[in-house]
């Protein structure tokens, strides 16, 4: 029973993990999106207004591309620091939880290295006892999706209108030409 206890806590902090691991995800790839067309709005802008030569368009082509770099490098950062230990989604769930009054992290650093003895039994009664306080609250509200719903609203938001925006202005729509491939003459 004590294994089995163990192996379905660890389960449940898996099963929280990647739930928080594809929200997170979401938000930070509708940051992103968001970001770089409101970017792209704002040097498609430069480049309607002073109709930059060469060199200027190759640096703002120059500064959307970093920006995209430093995007995707943030997300591939935030993302592998999600996966990393176990202890730390316990800890974030027992956060969040006030009700599991620390028994899941407690459990976890107990399952990585067991007492001798007597007190292998007193470990195995808190794994029970934990086990059976987690199955009877909700872990759900750990991670909500509410938190990525402003992002991902934010993210559609900055599209719809970049693309009304391309589509309705034919100055506006060759600006960003020039910007995505400054090599393009005006």
């Amino acid at each position: 029973m004590s294994t089995t206890s163990i192996d379905v806590l660890r389960e449940n902090i898996r099963r929280i993990q990647r739930r928080r691991t594809r929200l997170v995800s979401l938000r930070e790839i509708s940051v992103g999106v968001a970001a770089l067309a409101a970017l792209f709005a704002v040097l498609a802008i430069l480049e309607m207004m002073f109709e930059l030569p060469l060199v200027g368009r190759l640096a703002l082509t120059g500064i959307l591309v970093v920006a995209a770099g430093a995007f995707a490098w943030r997300y591939i950062y935030i993302h592998r620091q999600m996966g990393r230990d176990q202890r730390r989604i316990a800890h974030y769930v027992d956060e969040h939880i006030p009700e599991l009054e620390q028994r899941l992290i407690t459990s976890m650093e107990f399952g990585e290295k067991r007492p001798p003895g007597d007190s292998s039994a007193l470990v195995e009664k808190l794994w029970e006892d934990t086990l059976v306080k987690l199955q009877t609250l909700d872990t759900d509200r750990v991670s909500t999706i509410r938190s990525a719903w402003p992002m991902a609203a934010a993210a559609l938001v900055a599209l719809g209108g970049l693309f009304h925006t391309v589509w309705s202005f034919n100055q506006f729509s060759l600006a960003g030409m020039r910007v995505i491939m400054p090599w393009v003459q005006p």
